[in-house]
């Protein structure tokens, strides 16, 4: 059985634009591909503050600019 992961997703937009990040080779998972800025979410883990932490690591993007849009 395979367990459980649980994962966040940002897409981000910048005058009108939409970043899509393409996949290192080196990761575990859809190597290569393109996607959204994600990570691991832990157990009960609010996931915004955590899609700023990865946005902030992967993107060098302070979280003073970064706004939720729903």
């Amino acid at each position: 059985m395979v367990d459980k992961k649980c994962i966040v997703t940002s897409f981000l937009r910048f005058q009108g634009k939409i970043l899509l990040l393409q996949r290192s080779s080196k990761v575990g998972t859809y190597k290569g591909k393109w996607a959204g800025c994600s990570g691991y979410l832990e157990k009960d883990e609010d996931p915004f503050p955590r899609a700023v932490t990865e946005i902030q690591e992967e993107l060098k993007i302070s979280g003073v600019q970064i706004t939720l849009i729903i």
